[in-house]
């Protein structure tokens, strides 16, 4: 099996999920996603999800971030979501059939248009070129705006920017 980690920077995490996954069932290349606060611009930026639709994937989120790993996961054909701080090794090592292990609960998850939003935001896009771009009202940004902060747990949503 051949696993891809994205992105590479945290090498202690690199180098982890490559022992556990060394040697393992799949005959496949198995996309492997840290989501985390660090992480997030890179992976919009880069439209990681627009290239990976096809790839088994294993998405590792920080819990702030579970409605956008929660996005991915509904457009992925086989993925599975595990939480950061309620991960196990033996969770890594017993992974046999692709499905949702994050919770029983089913916890929020981005919408298309507050995707769209999060993207416009890492480019810089204002409001008002948002609002003009795709041909909605000034209002209609600052609600989906607010409502993607409300499901990242932040007041505003530029405070994402500093992460």
């Amino acid at each position: 099996m051949n696993v891809v980690i994205y992105p590479k920077r945290d090498i202690y995490f690199f180098e982890g999920i490559k022992h556990i996954f060394r040697g393992g069932e799949l005959n496949c290349e198995l996309q492997v996603l840290n989501v985390s606060k660090w992480s997030l611009r890179e992976i919009i930026s880069s439209g990681w999800l627009e290239k990976n639709l096809m790839s088994p994937s294993l998405i590792i989120t920080e819990p702030l971030l579970t409605p956008v790993a929660n996005y991915f996961y509904f457009f992925l054909r086989n993925a599975i979501v595990l939480d950061s701080r309620k991960i196990l090794i033996s969770d890594l090592y017993s992974i046999k059939d692709w499905g949702y292990l994050l919770s029983s609960k089913q916890i929020s998850r981005l919408t298309p248009t507050e995707y769209r939003t999060l993207k416009c935001l890492f480019k810089s896009m204002s409001v008002d070129e948002e609002a003009y771009y795709y041909n909605v009202s000034k209002k209609a940004i600052y609600a989906v705006r607010s409502s993607v902060a409300l499901k990242l747990g932040v007041r505003k949503l530029n405070e994402i920017l500093k992460w």
